[in-house]
């Protein structure tokens, strides 16, 4: 019995210190769950720390991205800005470039035309030499006419055409006595007398002109004789550029015309018949003449009309530069005339186009 308590003695020993050692390994397991505890809720704090970061982020992350895009519209909307500023660059430069050569153009146009005005100047003065000398030879060849031909002294001339001397004082009034009296075969031998002194005195063919009942009737009946045939050459020539001269200072009087004037120069063809038979400049410069003295311009197509004035600059020279300014303005060609001048530049007929101006 005393052994057997001893065990149960030695065993109790044994099962009371399993105990102690179970409720250590207790203790420690419950401190251990304790701090598993305080991790979890630490793990769970920081979870939580960690979502909200993230909710933060991903926040700043959106906004960051709606800045973005409306930084890129932005960016996109100043580009094309730039692209078109660029486009009206590049189109402000290239007018510039057009500009500076039409600049350089016009530059070099103005020197030519000074040249050419320069060269104008000096064929003009060439031109008067050549002029002046015709005229004195053909003065001379009209006198040996005269004193040859006794026939040509027994004309019907009217008295104070005949008796007049070209260099008598008097002669204005006998021409302004012709006129008063609407003597048309005198007024038109007595200008072919005078041709060389009309042409540097025409204004006493205008003051004659106005001693006149009917101006314009005068000079168109003086005007039916533009296409006579004559047995001399010069004489014929002589007749058309008086009768143009006529022309010419009827215009600047610019009397009004009566009907009947009007409607006898309208209904006058003989000129524009002639004219389709040959092309002689005189006779274009006279029809044209005729239209702008009488006003029938407007009976005319203008394209026709400048055709024929521009073959006044066809040659080497200007017909009757003095006079086409006028002619052309009462013609109403005048807005032609800037098409003219660029056409003989182009042509390089520089001289032509400095007498257009």
């Amino acid at each position: 019995m005393e052994l057997k308590e001893k065990e149960v003695k030695e065993l109790n020993q044994q099962v009371e210190l399993k105990e102690k050692l179970v409720n250590k390994g207790h203790d420690a397991l419950e401190m251990k769950g304790k701090r598993l505890n305080e991790h979890c809720k630490q793990t769970e704090l920081k979870e939580q720390e960690i979502t909200k970061r993230c909710e933060a982020m991903e926040t700043k992350e959106g906004q960051t991205n709606k800045r973005l895009a409306s930084t890129e519209k932005r960016i996109d909307a100043r580009s094309k800005g730039v692209k078109y500023k660029e486009k009206l660059l590049t189109e402000r430069s290239r007018i510039l470039e057009l500009k500076e050569k039409q600049t350089n153009v016009s530059c070099e146009s103005e020197v030519l035309l000074e040249k050419a005005v320069d060269e104008a100047f000096i064929q003009k003065q060439s031109d008067e030499n050549c002029i002046l000398t015709r005229c004195q030879s053909q003065e001379h060849k009209e006198r040996q006419m005269v004193s040859s031909s006794p026939d040509l002294r027994n004309l019907g001339i009217s008295q104070a055409a005949r008796d007049v001397d070209s260099s008598s004082p008097i002669k204005g009034v006998d021409m302004q006595l012709l006129c008063r009296n609407t003597d048309v075969e005198g007024m038109r031998l007595y200008l072919n007398e005078h041709l060389k002194e009309h042409n540097k005195s025409p204004y006493k063919i205008l003051d004659a002109l106005k001693c006149a009942p009917d101006p314009g009737k005068l000079v168109l009946d003086v005007f039916q004789s533009f296409h006579l045939r004559f047995p001399d050459k010069y004489q014929g020539v002589n007749n058309k550029i008086s009768c143009i001269n006529l022309l010419l200072e009827l215009m600047k009087l610019s009397p009004p015309l009566t009907h009947e004037v009007k409607e006898e120069a309208t209904n006058y063809s003989a000129l524009k018949a002639n004219l389709k038979e040959n092309d002689f400049l005189m006779e274009k410069y006279g029809f044209l003449q005729f239209l702008a003295t009488f006003k029938l311009a407007g009976f005319c197509d203008s394209n026709e009309l400048f055709s024929m004035f521009k073959s006044f600059f066809n040659g080497y020279d200007v017909f009757r530069p003095e006079d086409n300014p006028s002619l052309c303005c009462a013609l109403g060609l005048s807005k032609k005339i800037p098409g003219l001048i660029k056409s003989l530049i182009n042509e390089k007929k520089r001289l032509l186009a400095v007498k257009c101006i």
